[in-house]
């Protein structure tokens, strides 16, 4: 009884044995990929290091190519708030400010508008 456990018990570790080294091997291959491949067509909103902003805020958007892009901050509602940008942008990196002290505390969405893409992150508009 003892040596037909132990055998099951070798086979379960050589089973998932096996597996982690083939998510790792699958891992390594997809990092290698994404590296080498950017799949970005579209302007992109970068993440902001938090949903809750007080006070002036950075904004980065990721350009692929140059673009027609509308930046909007929305209410609740998804009505207009305020237009941060609204104009061509070229390829690259772009920065705007949010200055989150001009409004009231409450949530609020990013709009980012471009080539027919709508990108809405929602933020938290802190008390100051």
């Amino acid at each position: 009884m003892n040596n037909i456990l132990r055998d099951k018990l070798e086979w379960v570790v050589l089973a998932m044995v096996v597996v982690l080294l083939a998510a790792a091997i699958y891992r390594f291959v997809l990092i290698q990929w994404r590296s080498n491949v950017d799949l970005r067509q579209y302007p992109f909103l970068r993440p902001l290091a938090s949903r809750n902003l007080i006070g002036s805020v950075q904004l980065e958007i990721e350009m692929p190519d140059s673009y027609q892009v509308t930046l909007s901050l929305l209410d609740q509602s998804e009505h207009l708030v305020e237009t941060i940008h609204d104009g061509e942008l070229d390829a690259g990196l772009h920065s705007f400010t949010l200055d989150s002290d001009a409004h009231q505390a409450g949530s609020y969405f990013l709009q980012l508008t471009s080539k027919g893409q709508v990108d809405l992150k929602r933020i938290e508009i802190a008390a100051a």
